[in-house]
């Protein structure tokens, strides 16, 4: 179903000679901004290529950009008094190469959302069923939410060519 709903979206949002966002009903900014997306798909409709802009950095393998990240979570998770998180984050770096991206620390922040949520359902005894994510880019804390509680319902709201993101590359995290 995942990938009807994600191979829907590209045909709708995405011109399938060039792989680029369809910006003809566009605004300005979102014309500027999707100028950095790419998609191409392979002749049996999966996936080939696919670029973000503006999603974290989850998406940036050069080296300069692993280090700087890597840094930036080791200084956060210095600072942070969470017990467990080291261990979340392990499990989570995990997951997002799973899904084909970097640790980033956008990845880092949403690894500590999960963990709060997660501390305040099971502190107020909060049966988790459905989970509204409004802007998740390249689908990590859905992937990281569907992961920890599989059962639920993970809904998504996005601009349509960013929701192909979500909904390609949180399949791969294991998102139904």
């Amino acid at each position: 179903m995942a990938a009807d709903i994600a191979l829907q979206l590209y045909k709708e949002f995405y011109k399938p000679d060039t792989g680029a966002v369809d910006t003809q009903q566009s605004s300005a900014h979102w014309k500027s901004f999707s100028k950095n997306f790419k998609v191409e798909l392979n002749a049996d409709q999966t996936v080939r290529t696919i670029k973000g802009y503006g999603f974290g950095g989850s998406d940036d393998n050069r080296l300069i950009a692993k280090i700087a990240a890597w840094i930036g979570n080791r200084l956060l998770l210095s600072q942070v008094n969470y017990p467990g998180l080291a261990k979340e984050t392990s499990d989570a770096k995990k997951l997002v190469r799973t899904m084909g991206l970097s640790f980033s620390q956008d990845a880092f922040r949403q690894v500590c959302t999960k963990y709060l949520l997660e501390k305040e359902t099971a502190k107020n005894n909060i049966e988790v069923k459905n989970i509204l994510i409004i802007g998740d880019g390249y689908g990590i804390l859905a992937a990281l939410l569907s992961e920890k509680y599989p059962d639920a319902k993970i809904f998504l709201i996005d601009l349509g060519a960013t929701l192909f993101f979500s909904g390609i590359l949180s399949r791969t995290g294991f998102c139904k």
